[in-house]
């Protein structure tokens, strides 16, 4: 079917397009279902075109055109002399913290999934994968129950500090509070601290030392850092200037005699909190940087009754657990064209798997092997600025 071409049902119609051709509508929907600041394709349709990622939306209307659903697809097409393939994703994957497939009732739901079937059957062969949607999602259901091969299985949880009730000082479990002021203690200890809070216009002004920190730090932790892409790393600022703009961003910074230590960035998303960023400066894990933090700022949104609940971000580790009420469960749902195409794919996140564990334990029992690791990532964030035609 050409690429604007539409579906025609009983009472509904399905058209696909690139995200530019439909943001519109799916504008609309996503206010009316409430989707989280980012994943809402106000942030994430600007994301999208900086990062240069493909997005193509599909939506559902009914007969007197208003929409009812919509899907933000991230494409990529493989042509070869025998057809061609097609692999799939959530536009934003591997950056957001939450994904959406917006339907406003159960019909629109199944008309979005035959949407989402019919750009997929438009190849031979295809993968598409439908990562971190809230459990129990009814297009990524409608999906499965069709698709010639699928699998559903849990995503990383995101937990969430919610109050139901302002009650004293108890905007975190005793034990948090606990540590928050043995971490003060600690670091009063070793320095002069001073911990400050940053709005609007001063927020952008302090934006480049954080990005260096977030940098050293994922190097010293041997990781790649996403925002070594000049193309990630201009998206993530356009984002924070768009949120500046709208008045509704903060930035907390730990300084130890003068020194930036740790930094926290966040926004304010109707009731809710969504921290967007966050890092501590290699080095300095003794005075626990990122508990003072997190602490002043819990405090500061506890006393703050408009402020309903805090989004600690996607994934558990032992700090997050220290501070959340509760979790959003999610789910990865994968649909296969082929049963081969489901098996290869077993077999190579298994074998990643193991190489990634290999890695892991190597640089962790032996100091050069953990700075030849360094040396790999710091190569790796150099290729990747060179190529986009700017040296770091």
């Amino acid at each position: 079917m050409p690429s604007g071409g539409r579906i025609t049902t009983e009472s509904m119609s399905v058209r696909r397009d690139d995200l530019s051709a439909l943001e519109p509508s799916v504008t609309r929907l996503h206010d009316l279902a409430a989707v989280p600041l980012r994943t809402h394709v106000r942030e994430l349709g600007p994301w999208t075109r900086t990062t240069g990622q493909p997005a193509r939306a599909v939506v559902v209307w009914d007969s007197s055109g208003e929409p009812l659903a919509c899907a933000v697809l991230d494409v990529r097409v493989t042509r070869t002399p025998f057809g061609s393939g097609a692999r799939v994703r959530l536009a934003g994957h591997d950056t957001l913290d939450h994904q959406r497939l917006v339907a406003l009732h159960e019909g629109a739901a199944q008309a979005l999934a035959d949407g989402i079937s019919g750009l997929l059957d438009r190849h031979r062969w295809w993968r598409c994968e439908l990562e971190l949607l809230p459990a129990g999602d009814p297009v990524a259901h409608a999906l499965t129950s069709t698709a010639p091969w699928a699998r559903t299985r849990a995503d990383d949880p995101v937990p969430y500090v919610r109050w139901t009730r302002r009650d004293g000082e108890r905007w975190a479990p005793k034990k948090a509070r606990q540590k928050l002021r043995h971490a003060q203690r600690s670091a009063e200890e070793t320095g002069r601290t001073t911990v400050t809070r940053l709005e609007g216009p001063q927020v952008l002004d302090a934006l480049p030392a954080t990005l260096d920190l977030r940098r050293e730090r994922e190097l010293a932790l041997g990781r790649a850092d996403a925002l070594a892409d000049p193309r990630e790393r201009q998206a993530h600022v356009e984002l924070v200037e768009n949120l500046a703009a709208r008045d509704c961003v903060e930035l907390w910074q730990l300084h130890l005699d003068g020194a930036l230590v740790a930094y926290l960035l966040a926004a304010r998303d109707g009731a809710c909190v969504r921290l967007l960023d966050g890092r501590m400066h290699p080095g300095h894990e003794a005075i626990a940087p990122g508990m003072i933090l997190h602490g002043h700022a819990l405090q500061a949104w506890y006393a703050d009754p408009a402020i309903e609940q805090v989004d600690l971000g996607r994934g558990l580790n032992n700090f997050k657990r220290s501070l959340r009420t509760d979790d959003i469960e999610t789910e990865c749902t994968v649909l296969w064209s082929h049963a081969g195409l489901a098996r290869a794919d077993g077999r190579v996140v298994s074998v990643l798997d193991s190489l990634r564990s290999l890695v892991r334990a190597a640089r962790d029992s032996s100091p050069a092997i953990a700075r030849g690791v360094r040396a790999a990532r710091l190569a790796q964030v150099r290729t990747r600025a060179v190529r986009r035609g700017r040296w770091l």
